[in-house]
């Protein structure tokens, strides 16, 4: 009998208390009862399970239901358990409605207590993140409401339906597509018999439905007897081929892939399971317990893992997932990019992403590893794979295919026409007659603040110039894409280098110019000189942007609202300004907020001759004198002739309340505040600066400056076709960044826009 108790209590540890004072043939019972339900305990969880529950049982950790109850809701209960950041308590303490916090007792042990950037951490903790709508965000981004059949049955696919049987999650995952409707009592949907009922005699009416996918919530969260009960009456409509069940459960709650559950499931085959894993942290032995269980039971298990920025959104982090879970007899199944739900912006990853991990693993890894990267279509388009492109062309009847390591290899296809919408048309070449290749000799030409301040030069005549880091950013982002980058620099510079005879496939053009309003299309005019291309725009339209008072007359000439405006090109210009009061002056032809301060918003006649003629004076060009605009202010990001995103500035109680001033940019890290703006008046302020875009023939990327009046109207201020791209305080790169997007992604975009435009030119 002693053999028995040391049996019982290396089982199930001390705790299990039940086998104090039992008699020999309690503790046979005991021990009988106990290896039904069987659940391994690892050392990680007896130890959270000691600090944080020093009243419960193993018997009690290992019940799926005690794991319910006790799942952490509350700030107060978590601060216990984990450090939390300001943005995390912040974030929990204004999260009321919507997306919960629950943390299943077992999950939150995996968590590091001070680490707030460990990946499954961050994957369920909010952060104020979570409370940013990005365009094209939405709280149903699938649709899934429009190709609702019946309440929590979605009919979208010819052959299957999804059948969302509960809004109950044992934890809740930050991203969650569903956010809308799950884990709140007024949500969309919650668990109801007569729901069911509905879902089910719409199956069994339509006889095309030959496969039927149960998720929610999550299905495995309801109770053995209901779960039993909805799969039998599935099980008996007789053109259900088989059944799907998504869940979470066995990551974040092992303990509930009971010995009885399984027993129970088996009786419904064929029944398959779809397993939501994100990170290789969540590969324990329980997990992979519970996952065991399922596979002896005859279920094919897949895993649906959503790719996140900063979490897994590396073939360093997946490819050790994907074998763990291969070992685990889990086939990778799918690979998500993350849906567009709203708030998610900060875990979404460019697509690109995407494929340059699905090409890191194909091949490199057994192909049982490799899941397939989908979208989910926003709007209801269904699953579309993205892939990696294999197939290169057609020569007559061969397909010319890529593989893995970039090598060409031909396949013999007589008669075929497939790929021949893949061959390179070879009139389809840049300004110089030649085709442009895939991976570029890069000129790069800029000027670098730090040289010129060396010669004499102050910070504010050379505030438009660029920084070593961002000169650093540009080159780095470049080099990461293969492309063969020379460093120029300045105009001087580029002379020097074509009077040699130096050419390149095209030259990436940041240089600003020193002299005059022309000073931006300097490079680029001496490079059409040479017939090289460049990105961004051309001379004329530089020239012309330059000049604000120029382009507002080209804006208003296309009936676009741009505030009234006076050029004061002398001091005896003063008298001639006939617009109401209040005003706003700047120099005509400068860039980076310069001349811009709290004195250029004027009240008087007698201001307005004193600024004027200090600014004459000061930068040696006409003063643009406008209509002052009350409302809000804006900065609008073009990426090929598209809108990137609309950023609202407003000054915080350190910076000058007049608005984007010189001394405001100087420091913007602590005098201004940004937003992405998403309401009817961002949206209207897009609209109106991608008019004004086109109207002044800007081209690849830049940015247009918006301010509204009183009535929140916006109006054109300037544009910007050179805009500056410091990685972290320049405006194009803070709406790229608030997007979630990497600076590698806009630095691409550059590049991209301009190849395509001049392929197109090409044609």
């Amino acid at each position: 009998m002693d053999n028995v108790l040391e049996t019982v209590n290396a089982v199930f540890l001390p705790h299990a208390s039940t086998t104090q004072n039992a008699t020999p043939d309690e503790l046979l019972q005991i021990l009988q009862i106990k290896k039904i339900n069987k659940f391994p305990l690892s050392k990680r969880s007896k130890q959270f399970l000691e600090k944080y529950y020093p009243l419960a049982t193993v018997s009690d950790w290992n019940d799926w239901k005690w794991q319910i109850r006790n799942r952490v809701r509350k700030i107060d209960i978590l601060e216990q358990m984990i450090q939390l950041t300001p943005d995390e308590r912040s974030a929990i303490e204004k999260r009321t409605s919507n997306l919960p916090i629950a943390i299943t007792p077992y999950y939150l042990s995996l968590f590091d207590p001070l680490d707030s950037q460990q990946p499954i951490r961050r994957t369920h903790i909010p952060v104020e993140d979570e409370f940013t709508t990005t365009p094209g965000e939405d709280p149903d981004p699938l649709d899934e409401d429009g190709d609702t059949a019946t309440p929590g049955l979605v009919h979208r696919y010819p052959d299957r339906v999804l059948f969302l049987t509960t809004g109950f999650c044992s934890t809740y995952c930050r991203y969650c597509t569903r956010s809308r409707m799950v884990g709140e009592t007024n949500g969309e949907y919650s668990f109801s018999i007569r729901n069911w009922e509905k879902a089910i005699a719409y199956i069994k009416e339509h006889t095309e439905i030959r496969d039927c996918l149960l998720s929610g919530g999550d299905p495995l969260s309801i109770g053995d007897d209901k779960l039993d009960w909805l799969l039998s009456r599935l099980r008996a409509i007789p053109h259900l081929e088989f059944i799907r069940i998504g869940t979470k459960i066995p990551v974040v709650m092992p303990q509930r892939i009971t010995k009885d559950l399984v027993k129970m499931l088996k009786k419904y085959h064929p029944l398959w399971m779809s397993i939501h894993f994100t990170h290789p942290d969540e590969l324990t032995v329980e997990t992979i317990e519970a996952c065991t269980r399922l596979a002896d039971a005859g279920i094919p298990l897949g895993s649906q893992t959503v790719l996140l920025k900063g979490i897994n959104d590396s073939v360093d982090v997946l490819k050790p997932l994907f074998h763990g879970l291969l070992k685990a007899r889990v086939k990778p199944y799918y690979l998500y990019q993350c849906d567009p739900v709203s708030g998610s912006a900060h875990f979404r990853t460019p697509v690109e992403k995407g494929l340059e991990i699905m090409q890191q693993l194909r091949g490199y890894t057994t192909g049982y590893a490799v899941p397939t990267f989908v979208i989910d279509a926003p709007g209801g388009g269904g699953k579309i794979p993205v892939l990696p492109n294999y197939v290169t062309g057609r020569e007559g009847d061969n397909l010319l295919l890529t593989n893995f390591e970039g090598g060409a290899y031909k396949y013999p296809d007589p008669g075929g026409k497939f790929g021949a919408a893949f061959n390179k048309t070879p009139v389809k070449q840049h300004t110089m007659g030649k085709p442009l290749p895939e991976k570029l000799h890069i000129g790069f030409t800029y000027d670098l603040k730090k040289e010129y301040i060396e010669k004499g030069y102050s910070e504010e005549e050379v505030a438009e110039f660029d920084s070593q880091e961002t000169i650093d950013a540009v080159y780095n982002a470049l080099t990461s894409f293969g492309h063969t980058v020379e460093r120029v620099g300045n105009v001087h510079a580029l002379s020097q280098r074509l009077a040699k005879g130096d050419r390149f496939d095209l030259v990436f053009n940041i240089c600003e110019g020193l002299h005059g309003v022309g000073r931006e299309a300097q490079v680029p005019a001496i490079l059409e000189t040479y017939q090289i291309p460049y990105t961004f725009s051309s001379p004329d339209v530089l020239c012309t942007v330059q000049d604000k008072h120029l382009s507002k007359l080209i804006v208003q000439a296309d009936g676009l609202n741009t505030a009234s405006s006076f050029l004061v090109k002398s001091a005896e210009d003063i008298a001639k300004v006939n617009i109401a009061y209040p005003l706003f002056i700047k120099p005509v032809a400068e860039g980076s907020s310069k001349g811009i301060t709290s004195c250029s918003l004027v009240k008087t006649k007698q201001e307005l001759e004193e600024r004027c003629k200090a600014m004459l004076n000061t930068y040696k060009q006409p003063v643009l004198v406008e209509s002052y605009l009350s409302g809000r202010e804006f900065t609008v990001g073009i990426v090929d002739n598209t809108v990137l995103g609309v950023l609202e500035m407003k000054p915080t109680a350190f910076g000058d309340p007049t608005g984007h001033t010189y001394a405001n940019k100087q420091d913007c890290a602590n005098t201004m505040e940004y937003f992405l703006a998403t309401d009817a008046v961002g949206n209207a302020a897009g609209e109106l600066a991608l008019k004004c875009w086109k109207a002044l023939s800007c081209r690849d990327v830049g940015r247009v400056d918006i301010r509204c009046d009183a009535n929140g109207i916006p109006h054109f201020l300037e544009v910007n076709a050179l805009a500056g791209l410091n990685p972290t305080i320049s405006d194009l790169t803070i709406i790229n960044r608030l997007l979630g997007r990497t600076y590698e992604s806009l630095i691409a975009d550059i590049i991209k826009a301009a190849c395509n435009r001049l392929a197109a030119a090409s044609i």
